[in-house]
């Protein structure tokens, strides 16, 4: 186990569980700007949870999710930590497939770097790093209010024009909000609305 720390948070991280870095700090910062008292919060590939304990944090009720049952662990034991336990829901499951009902904020940090670039235990995928960007391009929109908004985090070696095309094809604005420069890629941060709000 290692310790992770955020602002003044501290997260505890299991082995086998993706360790935020800077693509979650980055997401982090913004999910820590929201005004989320009394909303609805869903964190998709929600890892260690540090999204969904930030949101809980702001008085969100949040449901976590993640395909690693460590992952699950890991969330329910930093939301005990943190005192956020009564207000965040974990679930295992793929993405939107256990997820019912809509959100008024969607945050998502996924797996997206192409196979060939991947130095850690995060993604096992043999594709392009799109794969999960694009099933959560397809989906979001079924679970966000008519006003909500999703934040996604994605690398530019997994082509931004091609999510920014997706996003559009799926009745959704998408405009980068935030990037971060990092080795050999730039982290950027992409929130997406409803086209007509």
């Amino acid at each position: 186990m290692t310790k992770v720390f955020f602002k003044n948070l501290e997260l505890e991280v299991l082995d086998s569980v993706y360790e935020p870095a800077e693509d979650s700090f980055l997401l982090a910062e913004q999910i820590s700007k929201e005004n989320l008292l009394g909303k609805k919060v869903l964190d998709l590939c929600t890892g260690s949870g540090i999204q969904a304990v930030i949101a809980a944090l702001q008085g969100a009720e949040v449901t976590a999710v993640d395909i690693n049952p460590k992952a699950c662990e890991n969330v329910s034991l930093n939301a005990k930590k943190l005192g956020v336990w009564k207000k965040v829901r974990v679930s295992e499951g793929n993405l939107f497939d256990r997820v019912e009902g809509k959100f008024n904020l969607i945050s998502f940090n996924p797996p997206y770097l192409p196979a060939d670039e991947i130095k850690d235990i995060r993604v096992e995928a043999e594709d392009d790093g799109r794969a999960l960007i694009d099933r959560f391009l397809n989906t979001v929109d079924a679970y966000l209010f008519d006003d909500g908004k999703a934040l996604m985090i994605q690398s530019s070696l997994s082509n931004l024009n091609k999510t920014l095309k997706n996003a559009e094809k799926n009745g959704l604005k998408a405009i980068v909000i935030g990037r971060k420069k990092v080795f050999f890629e730039e982290i950027l941060l992409i929130e997406l609305k409803k086209k007509d709000n």
